[in-house]
């Protein structure tokens, strides 16, 4: 399989990010996640494992922001 290294590059272990979270209904009042970047999927989807600071677990999200 041929990683796009655009996608899969996008954060490095350690890096601040907001991630964007999916609509849920159940949960309607956080619409992204400030977290550290723990580990990445090298698949083509591009996700990556952050520790949500908020919710203090491991999450993966295919939508973020780095914070610079």
């Amino acid at each position: 399989m041929k990683i796009d290294a655009s996608k899969v590059f996008r954060a490095t272990f350690g890096d601040l990010v907001i991630a964007h979270t999916p609509n849920n209904p159940k949960n309607s009042k956080s619409k992204s996640e400030i977290g550290i970047v723990v580990g990445r999927d090298f698949t083509d989807s591009g996700t990556i494992k952050f520790w949500g600071l908020d919710s203090q677990e491991v999450v993966a999200r295919q939508s973020f922001s780095p914070i610079l």
